[in-house]
């Protein structure tokens, strides 16, 4: 097995970026890959979120913005300014 401390981040992170697993079958991204970006980035945060039932889920909105300077930053709906540059942007 492969001794990770051995490996730049540098490396650690291009080979995350490459991945197609980062979410879920359900679309969420597995609980340890949240906590590591919680630790280095800010969660934005807004005053209200849209949200509905789905059956027993319960869905947040967010759309992926396409213009300018926010090209693949994911945003609430309710608050397109508050933008944050996605790792899975295309």
């Amino acid at each position: 097995m492969t001794n990770l401390n051995e490996i730049s981040t540098e490396s650690l992170a291009e080979e995350l970026k490459a991945r197609k697993d980062l979410l879920t079958a359900d679309g969420l991204m597995p609980p340890p890959l949240y906590q590591l970006i919680a630790e280095i980035q800010v969660i934005p945060c807004v005053d209200g979120v849209a949200v509905r039932r789905n059956g027993e889920r319960i869905e947040g909105m967010m759309i992926r913005r396409g213009t300018r300077e926010f090209a693949g930053c994911l945003c609430s709906v309710l608050d397109p300014f508050h933008c944050t540059p996605s790792l899975l942007a295309e």
